[in-house]
């Protein structure tokens, strides 16, 4: 049975070398020469040579089925790259954008941020004038007053020190011996003169 195979190939080829000489000067290209059935006159041989065959064409229907199985599975799986290549390009575009998004919350946090402390700096500053400008004021304040308070104490210790003044000036006027013009001289600053 494997010679009959065997030789079915060879024959095979001896055809397709005779009809390419044949086709040529026809302008034809033979694609492919094939021995379809092999009847022989013995049915028991017949059998086995047909479940050869049958076994021959279900393993190539076999072999093409796989090879289509194997296309659509490498199909399938290219697809599933590229709709995971995309899908991962989306996420990855998603994610840049999302922090690109916190970074500018971030920047206007920040400018924010930023105003709200000149703003309280500037609200400090006006307020530490204010109370340098007042301070300045009652600094003059003080200044004038302790001005009036040393003329007032000043005034205030001569009044108390003026009943004893008198007091003295009495008792040295009466121990001295004026004459009512040396009196009145000494009190006005008149000159005294004399006769």
């Amino acid at each position: 049975m494997s010679e009959i195979f065997e030789e079915r190939q060879k024959l095979v080829e001896m055809l397709r070398r005779e009809l390419d000489d044949v086709a040529e000067n026809w302008g034809i290209d033979i694609a492919s020469v094939a021995i379809e059935e092999i009847f022989l006159e013995d049915p028991g041989f017949q059998k086995q040579l047909d479940d050869r065959r049958e076994v021959e064409l279900y393993g190539k229907k076999r072999i093409e089925e796989r090879k289509i199985e194997a296309n659509q599975i490498g199909i399938r799986g290219r697809q599933k790259a590229e709709r995971v290549a995309l899908e991962a390009e989306a996420e990855r575009e998603r994610e840049i954008n999302r922090v690109k998004q916190e970074i500018e919350r971030a920047k206007v946090q920040f400018e924010t941020k930023k105003i709200e402390v000149e703003t309280f700096l500037q609200r400090k500053q006006y307020e530490a004038q204010k109370i340098q400008i007042e301070a300045q004021g009652d600094v003059a304040e003080l200044s004038a007053a302790k001005k009036v308070l040393t003329v007032n104490v000043i005034k205030m210790q001569l009044i108390q020190e003026l009943p004893n003044l008198v007091e003295k000036m009495v008792s040295t006027l009466s121990q001295a011996i004026l004459s009512p013009e040396q009196y009145v001289a000494l009190i006005t600053g008149m000159p005294i003169f004399q006769h």
